[in-house]
């Protein structure tokens, strides 16, 4: 369960879980179609009215903003660098591009822990008790050739168009972000932090999409039993028992999870609280 804290109330509100409809589409989009039922939303900040959600102050932010700054760090020393981004549609996740043959790739190689700092201080020239940033921590992974590739490619593609050839050649290294934490920050003091779901994340690393996908894409829901319903719904439960926490989540998760030569102590997914729909 996602979670905000901040000066202001804690509000809660629900988000309805959505299934696909055909067994053609089912292993495509069951990633995409996972919510977590509770999301935890606090309030915004005062210019930008009491009613708003922080995720959403967060989605805008990001959304309108083609760069970001990424915080590498290697041998005790941090390293920033300029990057093209793009930003899944639950915001759990962002995608890069970079050349192999550059620093910022080797610092990637050797500590997954990174920061990725987006502002819109140009958009608000001599404002700037109104400028806003945010600071997306987690961990980033090269994504090998296959179809992971070519879905985050694509991402990333779709939303900087002439970086086609750059990521698609043999020189670059394409990296995604799974982000554990936002810090939301405003007037330079008025900081906030929202935590995003990872529900896909889990599915993934757990081998459980085509298990998901084939039960949710047997028939449309509504031309379902509720005997069929509650079956499946055992049988799903059933799947997330058996397989447990996997490997790569409980290392990232242990305080020292994740750490490597000069790079600092993990842990960043320790006080991550997981929720799941079944």
């Amino acid at each position: 369960m996602p979670f905000v804290q901040g000066a202001g109330r804690l509000s809660a509100r629900g988000r309805t879980l959505g299934v696909s409809r055909g067994s053609a589409r089912a292993a495509e989009s069951v990633e995409r179609d996972m919510r977590v039922p509770d999301e935890i939303a606090g309030e915004a900040a005062s210019d930008r009215g009491s009613g708003e959600d922080l995720d959403r102050i967060i989605r805008r932010l990001l959304d309108g903003q083609l760069y970001g700054v990424l915080c590498t760090q290697g041998q005790g020393q941090p390293y920033g660098s300029l990057v093209a981004y793009a930003m899944s549609p639950e915001l759990d996740s962002a995608v890069f591009a970079t050349q192999k043959a550059t620093r910022k790739y080797s610092l990637l190689s050797e500590c997954p822990h990174v920061a990725l700092v987006v502002d819109n201080r140009s958009a608000l020239p001599g404002q700037l008790m109104d400028v806003e940033a945010v600071t997306a921590t987690g961990h980033a992974h090269e994504v090998a050739t296959g179809p992971a590739f070519e879905q985050w490619s694509r991402l990333l593609i779709d939303r900087h168009t002439y970086l086609d050839q750059f990521v698609r050649s043999a020189s670059c290294g394409l990296f995604r972000i799974d982000i554990v934490l936002y810090l939301h920050v405003t007037r330079f003091q008025e900081v906030r932090q929202w935590v995003p779901t990872r529900p896909a994340w889990f599915i993934a690393e757990a081998g459980l999409t085509q298990h998901l996908a084939m039960e949710l894409g047997r028939k449309p829901l509504d031309a379902m039993r509720w005997e069929e319903l509650w079956d499946a719904a055992l049988r799903i439960r059933s799947a997330f028992l058996r397989a447990g926490v996997p490997d790569a989540i409980a290392a990232e998760s242990k305080p020292d999870g994740g750490a490597r030569s000069g790079c600092g102590t993990g842990g960043l997914l320790s006080h991550v609280r997981w929720g799941f729909p079944v």
